[in-house]
């Protein structure tokens, strides 16, 4: 299993079927559906998200949060496909 780090340098991406887990460095993403049956690869699954989200939980708890991420700084281009 891959050891998923939120909000870490570089963008990490983990699954657990077709759940996904991305890291973009001031944010994560959690995408998809998980299903988990009462089942021996049931408790595989919750564990590894459980992981995951503890880890998630712990690392912004070391964290200096600000009350809000500043907004993107966009920049607009005309489109080159239309005339």
């Amino acid at each position: 299993m891959t050891e998923f780090r939120p909000f870490a340098e570089g963008a990490d991406s983990v699954g657990i079927d077709d759940l996904t887990i991305e890291d973009a460095g001031d944010a994560v993403a959690i995408y998809g559906s998980l299903t988990i049956e009462a089942t021996r690869s049931g408790m595989e699954k919750a564990e590894r998200l459980l992981a995951i989200a503890t880890a998630t939980v712990e690392r912004l708890r070391s964290m200096d949060l600000p009350d809000a991420l500043p907004d993107a700084n966009v920049t607009m281009r005309a489109n080159p496909f239309e005339q």
